[in-house]
């Protein structure tokens, strides 16, 4: 396995001056991302047919978000919502999966389906972590308490 972290050279912490400091961030992030994918998506397998990218999952994720609106300082607080994005092997593309309320809270979702639904669970990052091994071919069980399920409405093949 390897593992890289692709540093944004702008700062994500935006109590002030949020959208000037956050567009930086997204076009630092998404060119560094585009070249990641661009890279493995030109690379053949390591083993069998296809590409690189088909044996590698991208994550980009942050452990918090940002408040819905700006604050007195043109800026965005903490917030515990935040976004997650994968892309290549593994994942089924092009969906997106959650919800948030009226008030930017998150929905509960089927963990099959991807669906919001009201007898679903919150997804959390200890849910994304719990993913990430069992695509991995490791038992999450053996990381994470046994009451952290997978998430799989994303993988492909669900």
């Amino acid at each position: 396995a390897i593992t890289g972290t692709l540093e944004a050279r702008a700062s994500w912490d935006s109590h002030s001056n949020n959208n000037g400091q956050q567009n930086q961030g997204f076009d630092n992030t998404f060119q560094g991302l585009h070249e990641i994918v661009t890279h493995l998506s030109n690379r053949p397998a390591t083993s069998g047919s296809g590409t690189l990218l088909d044996q590698t999952t991208v994550v980009v994720m942050s452990e918090m978000g940002r408040t819905p609106k700006l604050n007195g300082s043109n800026g965005k607080d903490h917030w515990p919502i935040t976004s997650v994005l994968m892309v290549g092997g593994g994942v089924s593309g092009n969906k997106v999966i959650g919800s948030t309320d009226d008030f930017q809270n998150s929905e509960l979702v089927d963990f099959q389906t991807g669906q919001v639904s009201g007898s679903g669970l919150e997804i959390s990052s200890a849910n994304i972590g719990s993913t990430l091994l069992s695509m991995a071919g490791l038992n999450p069980n053996d990381f994470l308490p046994s009451t952290v399920p997978a998430f799989t409405a994303f993988r492909s093949g669900a």
